[in-house]
This record gives structure tokens, C-alpha cells and sequence, in this order.
């Protein structure tokens, strides 16, 4: 009898030791399945779909109208250059004694183009003032631009003039309250004789053309279909 108590009293100790393995084993398959969720949720939380992020991107803000051919320039007869901005809807007649000597820009707002003159001389180039060096900036000149584009910054043009419409839109020629080419006869920087020298060459041609404004302006003229 004790020896038959003997032996069930080991088999039950078998048999509780062989459930603890089982449950251990499974505690240890259950946390190894629970640690390779977690990894792949992570994994999942931190990876970004590539084109998701293109498209949660802001739109780009560089303007691409520049590389548009919204202008052109043509030779004329009577010793000047037709200047024609089809966009903007009009023409207008560019003497060649300027040629070399000016740059034209379109406004930010599109709403005109604004003059600018680039001489012989460092100062002139205004390459301080330009995104790219192989494109120098320029000192402004004047501006023809929409009568109504204006309206907010009065206090800011001189010399205001209408000079024609395109369709119901009227335009107007302005010039800036300060005088950016009087840079060129009031420099103060230490130059070398020969930026000097280029400096008084460039005061001429600059005053030339702006006393001579009033010729494209008054050669402004609507572009006919």
C-alpha cells in the first residue's frame, strides 16, 4: 500500500512538472509572438510611404513664368527695338542707343514690367542684390504696370502716368521715390580709376535713358488679336 502511494505520489510530480514546462514554453512562444507584433507595429509607425511625402509636401513656391516666353524683341527700321509682352497684352518701341545697357523684368505681382540698367562698372551690375551672380540685378529705372497695382504703395512711386489701356485694364508709368542710379555720381566706396572711370560712363548712359523714358511710353500700344 505504500508503495502503491509512493509511486502515484511521483507520477503526479511528473506529471505537475511537465504542465510547468508546457506553460513555460508557451509564456515564452506568446511574449517571442508579442515582441514581433511590437517590432512590426513600430517598424510600421516609423516607415513613410515615399510618395506620401511628396504629396503632404507644400506646393512649390518657385515661379516658372521667367522660363515662359511671355516676350520678344524686335528689330526695327527706325533705329529702335520692338518690345512686345504677350501676356501683359502690349508693345512697345525700345530705342537701340539703350541696347547693352537695360534689363526688363516682370513684376512679382504680373502685373507690369520694371526697367533696369546695367552698365560697364561693378556698382552698375548691382550683383549684390541678384540670386545669381551671372545675372546681375541692375539698378531700377522706372516700371509700366497696371494703374490699379499701385493703389497700395502711392507713397512709394513718383512721376505717375497713364499711357494707355489693354482692353478695360489702364496702365500707367511711374518712376521710385529714390534715385537708384544716382549710386553711380554718389558712391561712396573706395573704387580703383578704372571702375572710376567706368562709374562717369555709365552716369551718362544711365541719365541718357532716363531722360528718354518718355519715348516708350509714349509708344505703348495694345496688341490686336
Amino acid at each position: 500500500m505504500l508503495r502503491l502511494v509512493s509511486t502515484l505520489l511521483i507520477l503526479s510530480i511528473i506529471m505537475i512538472l511537465g504542465c510547468s514546462n508546457q506553460l513555460s514554453n508557451h509564456e515564452i512562444s506568446t511574449s517571442t509572438q508579442s515582441i514581433e507584433v511590437n517590432s512590426n507595429s513600430n517598424n510600421s509607425s516609423n516607415s513613410i510611404d515615399p510618395i506620401e511625402t511628396i504629396e503632404s509636401q507644400p506646393n512649390s513656391t518657385i515661379d516658372t513664368s521667367a522660363s515662359e516666353a511671355t516676350d520678344s524683341y524686335v528689330d526695327l527700321e527706325e533705329g529702335y527695338t520692338l518690345y512686345t509682352n504677350t501676356r501683359l497684352g502690349f508693345s512697345l518701341n525700345i530705342p537701340n542707343s539703350w541696347r547693352g545697357s537695360y534689363r526688363i523684368a516682370e513684376e512679382l505681382n504680373n502685373d507690369g514690367i520694371d526697367f533696369f540698367f546695367i552698365g560697364e562698372s561693378q556698382t552698375s551690375k548691382n550683383v549684390s542684390d541678384s540670386l545669381d551672380a551671372d545675372s546681375p540685378q541692375g539698378l531700377y529705372l522706372f516700371s509700366i504696370s497696371t494703374e490699379s497695382s499701385i493703389s497700395e504703395g502711392e507713397e512709394l512711386v513718383d512721376s505717375v502716368r497713364e499711357i494707355g489701356s489693354v482692353g478695360s485694364t489702364r496702365f500707367v508709368s511711374y518712376t521710385g521715390t529714390d534715385c537708384s542710379i544716382c549710386i553711380l555720381i554718389e558712391n561712396d566706396d573706395e573704387v580703383d580709376k578704372q571702375e572710376e572711370s567706368l562709374l562717369k560712363q555709365d552716369w551718362q548712359m544711365a541719365s541718357m535713358i532716363f531722360e528718354e523714358r518718355s519715348k516708350v511710353f509714349d509708344s505703348f500700344s495694345e496688341l490686336k488679336d
